[in-house]
């Protein structure tokens, strides 16, 4: 019984030396400068809305003043990371101070799979969540362009308010989803009747897609008919391609 009582004693000990040194640590940081401010970019391949240097000077805006050689005690992390929250361009941000007197922001941005252009009112990309981001004429995406009869305002930002944009959603996601078509599709237009027109990337053959159901049976009638005709003789001798019937894909040569 006393041999647990003091093995509990040492345990405790342990315990209240390792917060005594924390804190010691920690006491010891605050009145340390910020000897560096880091940005770590997860996701930057091919998606350049943000760059190091305007996330930097965000952060400079926001704290007032260079933060490299601040205390690192006067450096409130919880503001410098709600403002990098509130980019429209950012979809998680992260910021933290490191064992050697480091800041450290770790951003995750927004990616593009569409841009919207409505009939009225601004456009906007839709990123991977159907989050819409703004246009910015920093950079444009190389994404599926969206026209036709669209009426979706581009605010607020994380909701799809139009039955119309809502019913071409997973058309979107479906494109964005395969190699193949990511390549191939340029645009997709929504006529008055809510059906589909999809342009190629190659050639200016409009694709009648219908109503945006039974995605997976069209697009792989339109994969077969591209690999075994148009990978043949080409797009120009066709003048439109129908997807809209069961089971068929029917071209109208020129």
């Amino acid at each position: 019984m006393k041999f647990g009582l003091k093995k509990i004693a040492i345990y405790a000990g342990i315990i209240l030396v390792s917060w005594v040194l924390v804190g010691v640590s920690s006491g010891y940081r605050r009145s340390k400068p910020c000897v560096e401010f880091r940005v770590l970019m997860n996701n930057q391949e091919n998606n350049y809305f943000l760059d190091l240097d305007d996330v930097k000077n965000q952060m400079r805006q926001v704290y007032g003043k260079p933060l490299e050689g601040s205390m690192m005690g006067e450096i409130k992390v919880a503001d410098l990371e709600y403002s990098l929250r509130l980019n429209p361009f950012i979809e998680h941000a992260e910021v933290y101070k490191d064992q050697t007197c480091k800041l450290v922001a770790e951003i995750s941005l927004r990616r593009p799979i569409a841009r919207v252009e409505p009939i009225s009112g601004k456009g906007f990309y839709l990123d991977e969540t159907f989050h819409k981001v703004p246009l910015t004429h920093k950079f444009s995406a190389n994404t599926v362009l969206l026209t036709g009869a669209i009426f979706e305002p581009d605010y607020p930002s994380d909701s799809i308010k139009t039955s119309e944009l809502q019913s071409v959603l997973p058309v979107l996601s479906f494109i964005d989803r395969d190699e193949f078509l990511r390549a191939q599709v340029s645009e997709v237009v929504i006529n008055a009747r809510g059906e589909l027109i999809i342009f190629p990337e190659v050639g200016n053959t409009p694709i009648e897609f219908g109503k945006p159901e039974n995605l997976e049976e069209k697009f792989t009638n339109l994969f077969l008919f591209y690999k075994k005709v148009l990978n043949k003789v080409g797009w120009k001798k066709y003048k439109r391609i129908c997807l809209k019937y069961k089971g068929q894909v029917v071209a109208e040569k020129i």
